[in-house]
């Protein structure tokens, strides 16, 4: 049975789609965070600035890692497995931690509100589920083998 566990099918569908769709969602959610801030980008403090352009930062580094997790799927390569396993939790992580820290930056205009934990629990979900399935799925062990 462990013989016909290879190639992308099965749940290793859903990988490439989650993995195809990373840059245009990280290309679609910086712009559109560029156009909302650089309308009141005058009025805004330092550390209002700060946290913009480390997000802004975060976000290109997490779009060069996502195309490159296209690359490493579809080539089947051996380090797609540690390199996926990595984004899904730095995105987790950073999503996580930009949220929180914008809380604090603007305590008067956002507590933490359904928008914040969207954010928040739309990143980390996606590491639970697809970080253990790249570790003990045999279809991922026999398919990424480059």
């Amino acid at each position: 049975m462990s013989e016909n566990l290879h190639g992308l099918k099965g749940w290793l569908i859903l990988v490439a789609i989650l993995v195809c769709l990373g840059p245009p969602g990280i290309i679609y959610s910086t712009v559109t965070f560029i156009m909302e801030v650089s309308v009141e980008w005058q009025i805004f403090d330092g550390s209002l600035k700060y946290f913009i352009v480390v997000t802004c930062i975060m976000n290109f580094i997490l779009l060069i890692v996502s195309m490159y997790l296209i690359y490493l799927f579809f080539k089947k390569m051996r380090s797609f497995k540690i390199c996926f396993i990595i984004y899904l939790g730095l995105t987790a992580i950073l999503t996580s931690l930009l949220t929180i820290w914008f809380i604090f930056l603007v305590p008067t205009i956002f507590s933490l509100e359904i928008l914040d934990l969207t954010e928040i629990f739309g990143a980390i979900i996606p590491a639970f589920v697809w970080i253990p399935y790249i570790i003990y799925s045999k279809r991922v062990k026999n398919t990424f083998i480059n």
